[in-house]
């Protein structure tokens, strides 16, 4: 999924968060314009606006489920768009995918995604797509993952329900294993 990701854009993002009992809801709003390194060398101007939902419900301490979905709307005024995936080991240095589309009228970009934490053990998956609105034609590009993992050593993955986010991984005085 990481071929749709965006550079940074600024703009404004608006979050609002709720906690009921052992759930948690996040809505996510944002409009966005070039990024200072764009309008720096003059680049065509791509205003767009995204948003997302999440929903988390904690079992218990580092024990839960998340579930939500995001959009993402983008007016490109007839530019190109790219979408580049490459290994993400050094030492495979393939592209895996290189597309480039003229002519773009409007992206439009969707996604699900889930994620299970039960102490040391996580399972996550998400399924994204671009929706790409062209002159020559209308595209659709669709990617998806599914990771699981458990730690051996370690205090495992941990949930920030106020954002949404996984923190870093943390290893513990006897370090941290994981099998995945």
């Amino acid at each position: 999924n990481d071929a749709f990701e965006e550079s940074r854009k600024l703009g404004v993002e608006l979050l609002s968060s709720t906690h009921f009992g052992g759930s948690y809801v996040n809505v996510f709003g944002s409009a966005f314009s070039n990024s200072i390194d764009e309008r720096i060398n003059d680049e065509f101007s791509t205003p767009g606006y995204s948003g997302r939902l999440t929903y988390a419900h904690e079992f218990s301490k580092n024990h839960l489920f998340s579930f939500g979905g995001a959009f993402m709307s983008q007016d490109i005024g007839d530019e190109s768009v790219k979408f580049n995936q490459a290994s993400e080991s050094e030492w495979v240095a393939e592209k895996y995918i290189s597309v480039k589309v003229k002519n773009v009228d409007t992206l439009q970009k969707r996604n699900v995604e889930a994620l299970y934490i039960n102490n040391g053990f996580s399972l996550q998956g998400e399924y994204a797509t671009a929706l790409v609105d062209s002159a020559d034609g209308n595209y659709a590009f669709d990617a998806y993952y599914m990771q699981g993992s458990y730690f051996i050593v370690g205090n495992g993955r941990e949930y920030k329900f106020g954002t949404s986010t996984l923190s870093k991984i943390k290893p513990n005085r006897g370090g941290a294993l994981e099998f995945a």
